[in-house]
């Protein structure tokens, strides 16, 4: 029996880092969030090259500023040519899903 290797990728859009890693985490609690941090992958840096939650969601899956890939208003789809980390997935064999 084969084990299928699974990616659950998260980008919580409307809270603030330091309320999960900085100077107001601790008067927080959040055992669920914190305990799939522990378990995983977590990035503590990150920052975003927009605002609001939906304008930096194409450049953080193409790593480009959106003067690149040209997905500047909310419900613009990225360029077909446009290699991301979900057509590149595909080809690796996984089947990506988006919920949000």
């Amino acid at each position: 029996m084969t084990c299928a290797k699974m990616i659950l990728f998260i980008a919580i859009n409307q809270l603030r880092a330091d309320c999960v890693c900085c100077r107001l985490s601790k008067y927080l609690d959040l055992p669920n969030l914190r305990a799939l941090m522990a378990d995983a992958g977590t990035f503590e840096r990150h920052y975003s090259v927009g605002n609001p939650c939906g304008l930096p969601r194409p450049s953080l899956l193409t790593g480009q500023y959106a003067m690149n890939h040209q997905s500047v208003r909310i419900g613009t789809p990225l360029r077909h040519e446009l290699p991301h980390v979900v057509t590149e997935m595909r080809k690796a064999g996984y089947l990506p899903m988006l919920f949000g």
